[in-house]
C-alpha cells in the first residue's frame, strides 16, 4: 500500500501560537487515527533567512518568494501529497499575507484549508486571499 503524505503547513511548536498548537494536536491525532498517514510539516517561521530541511519537516520563511518556491517544488516533488494549510493572515508573506496565494496557486496537490480569522467583511485585498484560497481549496475548514 502506498502511504498518502499528509503536508501539514502551519506554524509549530516553539512558535507559540494557536495556529502552532493546532497543527501540531491535528496531526498527532490524524496519525493515531491512521497510521498509513506519513505526516510531513511545513513550518512557517516568519524570523528565518534560510531555508531548513530535515527527513519530515521544511521550515521556511513565507515572507521570502524564493522560499515559497522552493516549498512548492518540495511539495510538488512528491507522490500521493495532500496539503492541509492553516490560513491566518499574519502567517503568510505581505502586507495582507498575499504570499499565501502564490504558493497554493503552485502547489499541484489538492488542499484542505482552515481558516483560523473569518470576518464578515474584508479589505479588497484581504478579499483577494480569500477568493484565491476558496478557489484552490478542495475542502475550506471555517473557525467560528
Amino acid at each position: 500500500m502506498n502511504k498518502a503524505r499528509v503536508i501539514h503547513v502551519g506554524s509549530l511548536p516553539p512558535t507559540r501560537c494557536g495556529v502552532a498548537e493546532y497543527t501540531e494536536s491535528l496531526a498527532s491525532a490524524m496519525a493515531t487515527a491512521a497510521p498509513w498517514l506519513k505526516p510531513q510539516f511545513l513550518r512557517l517561521d516568519l524570523d528565518s533567512s534560510a531555508l531548513a530541511a530535515d527527513r519530515n519537516k521544511m521550515t521556511f520563511n513565507p515572507n521570502l518568494l524564493p522560499h515559497v518556491e522552493a516549498a512548492c517544488e518540495t511539495i510538488n516533488s512528491l507522490d500521493n501529497a495532500v496539503v492541509i494549510l492553516q490560513h491566518e493572515f499574519k502567517l503568510y508573506g505581505g502586507p495582507d499575507g498575499e504570499n499565501v496565494c502564490r504558493f497554493v496557486e503552485r502547489v499541484r496537490a489538492p488542499i484542505i484549508t482552515t481558516l483560523h480569522t473569518v470576518r464578515p467583511e474584508y479589505p479588497v485585498a484581504r478579499k483577494k486571499v480569500i477568493d484565491a484560497l476558496s478557489k484552490r481549496s478542495r475542502v475550506l475548514i471555517v473557525f467560528s
